[in-house]
């Protein structure tokens, strides 16, 4: 019974992987597909899957069908794959070795365009769904002998502007103070509701970076 467990709890996992490769494919294979039909190539299959045919349906002169092995996919152009053109119900207008090299060049690269398009879109719907995700600009400690020591600033304060410049995030905090030149900076944080000011004035320190590197700041 353990064992089974075990096996099961890879399902959700599985899945995952089936449905992401099939979404990629779908919309790779769709984008050939549209460029076919935008420089009116004749079109033989459009196949969601590899292997044996699951089920499909003829619309026009295209077979549209849903293979059993997920992984896969294909788009079947006249011409594209053999001779056979008329015999298949086509005209030779209609296959893909009659249209210009610059046509030819699109419908190739019209697959993976089709999937950087996806991956923008999803990656915007995301940001616009849930935010991005920012470090908020709070102390969490205090180093001694520092600038914002010797200012008064404590663990917990949340820094809110540095020279009037409002701040909503980390990543200004360390840009506002290493393009300061070392002069003088008033700090606005919130602690415990209200807001305190610090004139604060950097200080260049050597640090070790993630590479082991010696460097100042």
């Amino acid at each position: 019974m353990q064992s089974l467990l075990h096996y099961l709890s890879y399902w959700d996992a599985a899945l995952a992987v089936v449905l992401v490769f099939g979404g990629l494919i779908f919309f790779h294979e769709l984008g050939h597909f549209i460029a076919f039909r935008a420089f009116k190539v004749g079109v033989i299959t459009f196949s969601i899957g590899m292997g044996p045919k699951l089920c499909s349906f003829r619309r026009g002169k295209t077979e549209y069908r849903l293979s059993w092995l997920p992984f896969g996919g294909y788009v079947s152009g006249v011409g594209e794959y053999s001779n056979e053109v008329e015999s298949l119900g086509f005209t030779q207008e209609e296959a893909v070795t009659s249209k210009p090299a610059w046509q030819r060049l699109i419908i190739a690269f019209a697959g993976p365009f089709m999937n950087l398009v996806i991956a923008w879109l999803i990656y915007w719907g995301l940001t616009l769904s849930i935010g991005l995700g920012v470090t908020l600009p709070q102390v969490g400690a205090i180093v001694k002998d520092s600038a914002a020591m010797q200012a008064g600033m404590m663990p917990g304060d949340m820094i809110v502007g540095i020279d009037g410049v409002t701040v909503d995030r980390w990543s200004q905090v360390p840009e506002t103070v290493g393009a300061s030149g070392g002069r003088t900076l008033k700090v606005d944080v919130v602690r415990d509701g209200k807001t305190l000011s610090f004139d604060m004035t950097p200080t260049r320190s050597e640090r070790t970076n993630i590479f082991g590197e010696k460097e100042t700041a």
